[in-house]
């Protein structure tokens, strides 16, 4: 019965009627969306043929964070610092590519 209720919620998730919607992990999911939506954001401006790689695998990053509570927790900060490393070689590779202009 509980389960029951709880699935016909669904629809009130992200609305300001969500019961969830002060819980860490509906607030990690915020940020991560954000965070998301701002980095194709900016690989969208600076996509080409070189970076093509790089950019693919920091799209598919939020692939790899799954799961609920303390598990999504730390598969995010995973994420977060591949992202950092990612963003590194997409700085190198963009560099080398404007010195060779």
């Amino acid at each position: 019965v509980v389960l029951k209720l709880l699935a016909a919620m669904r629809g009130l998730r992200g609305t300001l009627l969500d019961p969830f919607r002060y819980s860490q992990d509906r607030a990690l999911e915020r940020s991560l969306v954000a965070g998301y939506e701002e980095s194709i954001i900016e690989l969208n401006d600076i996509l080409n043929v070189e970076n093509l790689a790089v950019a693919t695998e920091i799209a598919a990053l939020p692939l790899t964070v799954r799961g609920f509570g303390h598990v999504k927790a730390r598969q995010a900060t995973q994420a977060r610092s591949r992202y950092q490393e990612l963003r590194e070689i997409l700085n190198e590779i963009s560099s080398s590519s404007s010195v060779a202009a």
